[in-house]
């Protein structure tokens, strides 16, 4: 009896052992052999390549369940197709005209809700792109850009074609997170949803939460935008605790020593901020005796830290949150592009924002701190 009952208990460990990792089967018709497939998820890759369609592939992923993308290039462009999964076995069926997302991992406990709000707006979505092939012809016949701009684009009533699809998109994007944002996939969409909101949606989105998901990482996060405000020129810096090159717990308001503070929200994961690195730090260098670089590095990628350190010739302040973007304090800086510069006097005070690096940024920060 008890040989059977070990038996039973090993049985059962294999399983769960094998149900760790993301396991896809199915066929994608339309992708030849030799074409190298991609799926990657919170910064981890796993190449592959299909046999006359079939596919069979596993990943192991971190964070579960979490959007999966799977990637491919032909003659020179990407093309891809996402699902919402866990560590799961799921069963994918489809052909390469289905990319992007138009193909739904069957057995998936989460996947459906993602094809879901993806049904739900490829009408809208087809229709932008129409409007915008309508306006680049527009203007290739010789049309002014201002006139097509305003008749497409404007922000202001009566909005342009495109600018009203896009509003309906966020209407309905709205109604879809408030009725599902009890689900994984609810609040994951709220991640890359909310900067659409305005804080008195978001107040409603918050009344909506089960008290058991009031702690979850997305409703803290959205929990403190609205108990903050922007930041303008003229405010004090809010203070956080983050970690260090040498993981060390360091707090913000430490740099404030008798000088400026250069906030720079940054990641290896952005083109412009490698590009800016090289700059910055001979910025950094040359104002070192009044100016304290400070590097926010936005993401939790260990691998990238280590990286753009190195970018930095492991130079200078270098801090980062394990939450990554939905860290408290990104929200509270309403940090959404990178690279991004905060300039504050020695007293904390917030100078000037900078969205991007400009040519005389030197110049401009020696400007600012006279």
């Amino acid at each position: 009896m008890k040989e059977i009952v070990l038996f039973l208990l090993l049985a059962c460990s294999v399983n769960v052992f094998a149900q760790e990792k993301l396991h896809i089967t199915g066929k994608i018709t339309g992708i030849d052999n030799n074409v190298k497939l991609t799926l990657e998820s919170d910064f981890k890759k796993k190449e592959f390549q299909l046999k006359d369609g079939v596919i069979d592939v596993e990943m192991q992923l971190t964070t579960v369940p979490s959007l999966v993308f799977m990637m491919f290039e032909e003659e020179g462009d990407y093309k891809y197709t996402t699902f919402f999964v866990g560590n799961e076995n799921i069963v994918l069926n489809g052909s390469k005209s289905d990319f992007p997302n138009n193909i739904k991992a069957d057995n998936s406990k989460y996947d459906h809700l993602r094809y879901q709000e993806y049904l739900m707006t490829k009408g809208l979505n087809e229709e932008i792109d129409r409007l915008s092939g309508e306006a680049r012809t527009l203007v290739q016949n010789g049309a002014s850009r201002d006139s097509i701009y305003q008749l497409y684009m404007s922000d202001v009533e009566p909005l342009g074609k495109i600018k009203m699809a896009m509003k309906e998109i966020d209407q309905k994007t709205f109604e879809f997170v408030k009725e599902y944002i009890n689900t994984d996939y609810g609040r994951y969409l709220l991640r890359y949803s909310m900067r659409q909101f305005s804080v008195d949606q978001l107040k409603d989105l918050i009344n909506t939460v089960d008290t058991k998901y009031k702690e979850t990482t997305e409703i803290v996060f959205i929990q403190s935008i609205v108990n903050s405000k922007p930041l303008v020129v003229g405010d004090s810096y809010y203070d956080f605790t983050a970690e260090d090159i040498n993981a060390k717990q360091v707090k913000f308001s430490d740099y404030f020593k008798g000088k400026y503070v250069l906030l720079d929200f940054s990641t290896l994961h952005c083109g412009f901020c490698q590009e800016a690195v090289p700059k910055t730090i001979k910025v950094a260098e040359a104002l070192k005796e009044k100016l304290t670089y400070v590097t926010y590095y936005v993401d939790y990628d260990m691998e990238g830290i280590k990286e753009y350190y190195q970018l930095k010739e492991n130079k200078g302040h270098l801090i980062w949150n394990k939450k990554g973007r939905l860290e408290p304090i990104i929200a509270m800086y309403r940090q959404d592009a990178t690279p991004r510069y905060l300039l504050f006097n020695p007293k904390g005070k917030l100078i000037k924002e900078f969205i991007g690096l400009e040519e005389d940024f030197e110049v401009q920060l020696n400007e600012l701190m006279r």
